[in-house]
């Protein structure tokens, strides 16, 4: 009888862990989207129709308030002030890319002052957008006009959008998104092929 009863306390230990376990996740869930501490990434196909590169979106937490002004417009827009960065690597062998400026944008160059609060759940949303570039080919580049800049001649960009070469596109502020070509001579390369002003 006894050996039954501890059983069943057994059991009903066991379900009540189970219970708590989706609950003890959305805690843990939610206190990763408040923090401003957090990381997205996403496995993308460049060269190929398989997945070869990983991009990924972290944040960090701002620097000490300077100010008590600052410290107090913390309290409402906590991640405002964070800063965050974008970098890719080769799946095969987690190797970062080279060759293209890694982005570092403090959130007030996002907009991070305007509209609601920049707290950790919309930091993540955009962690996740920024995560979401484009990948195309060369011939879908913009063309050449005042908004768009690059270190290509007139001739060298007409060449280079005749190529068909594989490109990834990210934006690098509020205003902007700017393209790499990448080549299989070189996957740890992404050469810059321009910047273009949405504003």
């Amino acid at each position: 009888m006894r050996g039954l009863i501890g059983a069943a306390v057994c059991a009903a230990a066991c379900a009540a862990l189970a219970a708590c376990a989706p609950a003890a996740k959305k805690e843990a869930a939610a206190a990763t989207d408040a923090s401003c501490v957090q990381s997205v990434s996403r496995e993308i196909a460049v060269l190929g129709p398989t997945p070869d590169y990983i991009v990924e979106a972290r944040s960090f937490e701002a620097p000490a308030p300077a100010s008590a002004e600052v410290a107090e417009m913390r309290k409402s827009n906590p991640c405002a002030s964070a800063t965050v960065v974008l970098t890719f690597r080769r799946k095969e062998d987690g190797a970062f890319v080279h060759g293209y400026a890694t982005s570092m944008n403090r959130m007030d160059l996002i907009e991070g002052h305007a509209g609601p609060a920049f707290d950790g759940a919309r930091l993540r949303t955009f962690l996740e957008d920024w995560t979401s570039v484009v990948v195309a080919t060369t011939d879908a580049a913009a063309t050449r006009a005042e908004n768009v800049s690059s270190a290509f001649d007139a001739r060298r960009y007409a060449a280079m959008k005749a190529a068909k070469k594989p490109m990834l596109c990210y934006e690098v502020s509020v205003h902007e998104t700017a393209c790499h070509v990448v080549t299989p001579d070189n996957v740890y390369l992404f050469e810059p092929f321009y910047v273009e002003n949405h504003a």
